[in-house]
């Protein structure tokens, strides 16, 4: 029987490092835990954040989610990575606050008659204005198409990671991301956008 530390010795270059301190942290490694956290805050923030769109709220998220990850790493099965699982928590977490807050999406229809302050199409943009522009059109998303964006490209995840982390089948992720990105490309075409400009 292969022991889970045996498992992330052969998973080092699949999140194996984060496997690694997972498992320590489970045995109450401080450091292990403090060097986990440098590793994870940064992608797990980013995606609470966009998810929640205020710096404060996001901020409160994370802590909330790295004390769970404490609290529970002997938990952790190994049945993914560690990071999907931090993900794991992080979504639920979200999911969790923007229920109880009583988080509204915009409507559809509504969504297209938002004028966009951005420059002229023609306009040349950098990386940067461009990384912009396309968050803030995720963000007119609703959350099932939001969240499979950021977690595919923002991320870097697998369908199979994605699907670990939303709860639900691949063939719904890629359901889901077919519809994000339909109603993505409808957005850009609303605002006069080439879809290669930006993607």
């Amino acid at each position: 029987m292969v022991s889970r530390e045996d498992d992330a010795a052969q998973q080092e270059g699949a999140g194996g490092i984060e496997l690694q301190l997972l498992l320590r942290v489970a045995k109450r490694d401080e450091a292990a835990f403090a060097t986990l956290y440098e590793r994870i805050r940064k992608p797990v923030f980013a995606f609470i954040y966009r998810m929640v769109g205020n710096q404060a709220l996001a901020e409160d998220l994370l802590a909330d989610v790295l004390f769970q990850v404490w609290e529970n790493a002997g938990q952790f099965r190994g049945e993914s990575k560690a990071l999907t699982w931090v993900f794991t928590i992080a979504r639920n977490r979200v999911i969790s606050q923007l229920r109880k807050k009583g988080h509204e999406q915009l409507d559809e229809d509504k969504m297209g008659e938002i004028v966009d302050p951005a420059p002229s199409p023609s306009t040349i943009l950098s990386d940067l204005e461009r990384q912009k522009i396309m968050l803030g059109l995720i963000e007119r998303l609703n959350v099932e198409h939001r969240e499979v964006l950021l977690l595919a490209y923002y991320q870097g995840m697998s369908l199979k990671e994605m699907s670990e982390v939303l709860d639900c089948s691949e063939t719904t992720i890629k359901s889901r991301m077919f519809h994000a990105r339909t109603k993505l490309r409808w957005h850009m075409e609303r605002l006069g956008l080439a879809k290669d400009s930006l993607l």
